[in-house]
C-alpha cells in the first residue's frame, strides 16, 4: 500500500470529492481525519463504515475558518496517532454565480474565508509538526475556473487563485524541509448533488470533454493519492487539471 503508517487530514470529508479522498487514502494504508462542520452525522457514519472495514478513521468536528476548531483538530490528530503527514485542503465553498460589478465585499469575503482562510489556516497549524519530522505533503483542492474562468464567478475565481498562489509560495519555503505542496484541481463533477441539480449541463459538458465522460469523485481522489504518495515525491508546486482535457478545449458559451 503506498500510505502504510502516514496520518492524513482530509479537511470537508464528510461527503462528496473529500469523502472519495479520505475513502482512498484509508484504502492505501493511511489513517484518516474525516472532518466536517455541518453534517457531523455524516462524518460520524463514514468513520464507523472505514473502522467496519479494517481502515484506521477517526471523525473530529470543527469548522476550518475558525482557529480554535483547527488548532484542536491538529491537537487531537497528533493526540490520536503521533505524527501528522499528509494535509489535504478540501473544505470549501462556492456560492451562486454573480456578475462582479453587483458582487460587494461581503461576497468575496466569504469565497475567501471558505476556500482560502481554510486551507491557508489547516496548513500554518500543521506545518511544524511536518517541519520537525522533515516530511510532509499537502494537497490544496483548486478549481479549473482558474485557467478557463466562468463569467459569474469572479470571486470563486479569484479566491481559488489566491490559493493556487499560496500553493507555490508554500512549495518554495517548505521544500528544504522534505514538504511538497501541489493543487489539484477538478473540473466539474459528479458529485451527488451535481447529479440531481446540473443534468442539463452534465449532457453539455460530457459531449465537450475529450474523454466523454465527467470525473467522479474517484478520480478527483486518485489525483490526490498520488500526490500524498511517494511517487510525486519530487512533484511539488504543481497545478494538475482533472477535468478528461475539457480546460483546454475553448467551449462556445
Amino acid at each position: 500500500m503506498l500510505l502504510n503508517n502516514k496520518t492524513a487530514i482530509i479537511s470537508g470529508s464528510s461527503r462528496g470529492i473529500g469523502k472519495a479522498i479520505a475513502i482512498q487514502l484509508a484504502r492505501e494504508g493511511a489513517g484518516v481525519v474525516i472532518n466536517c462542520n455541518q453534517h457531523p452525522q455524516e462524518g460520524l457514519l463514514l468513520q464507523n463504515e472505514l473502522i467496519e472495514k479494517g481502515y484506521k478513521a477517526i471523525f473530529i468536528k470543527g469548522d476550518m475558518t475558525v482557529t480554535e476548531d483547527v488548532k484542536r483538530l491538529v491537537t487531537e490528530t497528533y493526540e490520536q496517532w503521533g505524527h501528522i503527514d499528509i494535509l489535504v485542503n478540501n473544505a470549501s465553498g462556492y456560492l451562486p454565480g454573480l456578475a462582479i460589478v453587483e458582487s460587494d465585499w461581503n461576497t468575496f469575503q466569504k469565497e475567501f474565508d471558505s476556500n482560502f482562510k481554510t486551507a491557508l489556516l489547516c496548513s500554518q497549524e500543521v506545518l511544524p509538526h511536518m517541519e520537525k519530522s522533515g516530511y510532509g505533503r499537502i494537497i490544496n483542492l483548486g478549481a479549473t475556473l482558474i485557467s478557463r474562468p466562468a463569467q459569474g464567478h469572479g470571486a470563486h475565481i479569484t479566491a481559488k487563485s489566491a490559493l493556487l498562489g499560496l500553493t507555490r509560495e508554500l512549495a518554495i519555503k517548505e521544500g528544504p524541509f522534505g514538504i511538497t505542496v501541489n493543487m489539484v484541481s477538478p473540473g466539474f463533477t459528479l458529485t451527488e448533488k451535481n447529479l440531481s441539480d446540473q443534468k442539463e449541463l452534465i449532457k453539455t459538458l460530457r459531449e465537450k470533454t475529450p474523454l466523454k465522460r465527467l470525473a467522479t469523485t474517484e478520480d478527483v481522489a486518485k489525483a490526490v493519492l498520488f500526490f500524498a504518495s511517494d511517487l510525486a515525491q519530487f512533484i511539488t508546486g504543481s497545478y494538475l487539471a482533472v477535468d478528461g482535457g475539457l480546460s483546454n478545449i475553448i467551449l462556445p458559451f
